[in-house]
């Protein structure tokens, strides 16, 4: 594409130069984002966006080139789709953008224009030179026969001729096609890399600590180097794999796309929709969402959340003496049920909880947080708050002995719970070998290669477990 001689800096060359969708000169088509009609986005958990767009396009003659501006430069080329643009011959990702090095590289060994000013009389002369070579801020040139060495600095500057067709403002595609016979709405779709979501939750509780609200917000990332106004937006709940194999990729990009035929609601609260092992949840307005932006949208919300304080403690049992005595405080967990009795009931995509719980003062403190998988409508929800402080087990080997088939050996658990309120304590014991208990002062359940005892300690309390366990050689 030829044009008049450049005289400006470089600095401002970018911004003045014109965005057009008319025909060039060399019967080449520019389309701007400005011709744009519709913008949705799907976004994943791990890096990955997909794009889809329609841009109106006039009619398109046999190998016209068209170039369609302001598309993301982390754009995967293999998956880029255009429809109603005629039987495409060629599709490119261009990516050399305009820049100060890239047109100083361009002019390697070509002639250009050297303004300098005379730092005493404040005057500019203009001379014709030729770029030899670039080294950091040092430049070689070709004057009146003459090879000179020069700073790059504010004293100097190159005036450029022409901006070379391969570099452009911003990230483009271009393609030629066999032509179209009338106007039509181009649909372009693309996966690209730089665009993700992640799920962030805040569970408020009460003084007392048994109810709590829930907010989940989607934290929306894109770092693609363009932005995408007034986007419909889709999150894609889960891990999608992105093979390698060919055969594989087109079956995954199949499952990919199908997430384009989602219904935009217009509804006031997002809405989902199954898609296959996966959910995608659709926001109901458009959203900008630009360039290195990071945005919260609300998905999730509930006022009253029946929740229910759980201590953990998983203790080994050796096979072997255990002279020294041990005092353990277990782990602090909440539990609350993903049900339409607590205004919840639908899949909550995996993510990260934070707990907080008000002072005396009741002013809002941060208890603790944890993260979650996905979780089915109906699970309880398990949220990890960190070490019991007032809930402590002493644990004792109170007596030891070698049997003619393994080894036998007594215990005594005390637990206290120093609170003025109750705490139920979930305390699993694990063994080495195949096991068997006797004596127990408390019943307990079987759980794979564990003994599972459900406890409720009494506020200001101390409780004392007691058993003896033999463990066999076979």
């Amino acid at each position: 594409m030829k044009t008049s001689s450049y005289i400006l800096p470089v600095a401002v060359l970018g911004a003045l130069l014109p965005m057009t969708t008319n025909a060039a000169p060399d019967n080449s088509l520019k389309v701007s984002a400005q011709q744009r009609d519709q913008l949705s986005l799907t976004l994943y958990n791990q890096n990955l966006g997909l794009v889809r767009e329609t841009r109106q396009l006039p009619i398109l003659k046999a190998s016209q080139s068209v170039l369609i501006e302001d598309v993301s430069a982390q754009l995967q080329p293999e998956t880029l789709q255009l429809k109603n643009a005629g039987q495409i011959i060629e599709q490119n990702h261009n990516t050399d953008l305009l820049s100060y090095t890239r047109l100083l590289q361009h002019y390697l060994g070509k002639s250009l224009q050297l303004a300098e000013q005379n730092p005493a009389t404040g005057t500019e002369q203009v001379s014709t030179v030729r770029l030899m070579a670039l080294n950091g801020n040092q430049a070689l040139i070709e004057r009146n026969s003459q090879i000179e060495s020069l700073p790059l600095n504010n004293q100097r500057r190159f005036i450029f001729p022409e901006l070379p067709d391969n570099l452009t403002l911003s990230p483009s595609i271009s393609f030629r096609s066999q032509g179209t016979d009338q106007a039509n709405k181009a649909e372009i779709s693309y996966l690209t890399g730089g665009l993700s979501w992640q799920m962030n939750y805040v569970l408020e509780l009460n003084k007392a600590g048994d109810s709590a609200s829930l907010n989940g917000m989607a934290t929306l990332q894109n770092n693609t180097g363009s932005s995408f106004p007034q986007a419909r937006i889709s999150l894609l709940a889960g891990q999608v794999n992105q093979p390698h194999s060919p055969v594989m990729q087109r079956k995954a990009e199949r499952v990919m796309m199908s997430a384009m035929a989602m219904d935009a609601s217009t509804a006031s609260a997002p809405s989902r929709q199954q898609l296959q092992d996966f959910h995608l949840y659709s926001l109901p307005q458009p959203v900008d969402l630009q360039n290195n932006q990071q945005k919260q949208v609300s998905l999730f919300s509930s006022s009253k959340i029946g929740v229910e304080r759980i201590h953990q403690l998983n203790l080994p049992v050796y096979a072997q003496p255990q002279p020294e005595r041990k005092q353990i405080n277990p782990s602090l967990q909440l539990k609350f049920a993903n049900s339409g009795e607590n205004g919840l009931g639908e899949p909550m995509p995996a993510g990260t909880i934070r707990v907080f719980s008000p002072d005396k003062s009741n002013q809002s403190q941060f208890i603790g947080g944890s993260r979650i998988g996905n979780q089915a409508r109906n699970n309880d929800v398990y949220v990890q708050l960190g070490t019991a402080f007032d809930v402590t087990v002493d644990q004792q080997q109170t007596r030891f002995e070698k049997t003619f088939d393994g080894v036998k050996s007594d215990l005594r658990l005390v637990l206290k719970n120093s609170a003025k309120r109750p705490a139920q304590l979930k305390l699993s014991t694990r063994f080495q070998k195949r096991w068997q208990i006797s004596n127990n002062s408390h019943p307990y359940e079987t759980n794979g290669n564990a003994a599972v005892w459900q406890l409720t300690l009494p506020a200001s309390s101390e409780t004392e477990v007691t058993f003896q366990v033999q463990q066999f050689n076979k």
